[in-house]
């Protein structure tokens, strides 16, 4: 019961984002302007990595180097897992930089293929993008958590949790720098993960229109 109230909860506000950012709000436009089209720069972590090390102390650079240059012959997979695992934290506690810890986080659960560690970086990116308010960081991080959110599906598909998270990525991150479809992908998540249970079926409907009602003038 608690899960499908989050459920609904986030569909609500899936719903409210598709109103305020895709409702019509202002008068039509006359057909002969021209539309004005906006280019997001994309996020480069690695160009944004190498500009943070501008900034480091002496030490602090001598440290990195050594975590950077770590991996030797034999077990390449293991050493590459412990290596970014020992990046990340870096990043998190000497420099305090949110990217290249999320980054490396994400590198090393991915060789790991922990299901655990997929779902926590996953997590903990769809957590921070619901309030990253640059589009290109924003688009970035989105992209990042759909990546660990898919992967661990792949290994425990039937995990609805996970599939929560995957829909919430859509909506809190695709959905805000895309169209209204890209919020609507995070919806249809949701659903499969309500339609597993045709008893919340009912409830699902009622919610389904409260949000819109809400906001009819």
């Amino acid at each position: 019961m608690l899960k499908t109230k989050l459920i609904f909860t986030l569909i609500g506000l899936a719903l409210v984002i598709l109103l305020f950012r895709f409702g019509t709000t202002v008068a039509p436009k006359s057909k002969t302007e021209t539309p004005v089209v906006t280019t997001i720069k994309a996020f480069d972590i690695h160009q944004f990595i190498t500009e943070e090390k501008k900034h480091l102390s002496a030490s602090q650079a001598v440290d990195l180097g050594k975590l950077e240059n770590s991996v030797t012959r034999g077990d390449v997979n293991s050493q590459l897992v412990i290596a970014n695992t020992r990046l990340a934290e870096f990043w998190k506690d000497s420099v305090k930089s949110f990217e290249p810890y999320v980054y490396y986080l994400s590198e090393a659960a991915k060789l790991d293929k922990s299901e655990k560690n997929l779902t926590f970086a996953a997590q903990l990116i769809l957590h921070n993008l619901r309030t990253e308010e640059d589009e290109a960081k924003l688009t970035w991080k989105t992209e990042q958590a759909i990546a660990l959110f898919e992967k661990a599906i792949e290994l425990y598909p039937n995990n609805d949790d996970l599939k929560v998270g995957l829909g919430s990525c859509y909506i809190f991150g695709k959905g805000r720098v895309g169209g209204p479809e890209e919020t609507m992908k995070g919806i249809q998540q949701l659903l499969s993960v309500v339609r597993r249970d045709s008893n919340n079926i009912d409830m699902f409907r009622g919610n389904m229109i409260k949000p819109l009602n809400v906001y009819k003038k």
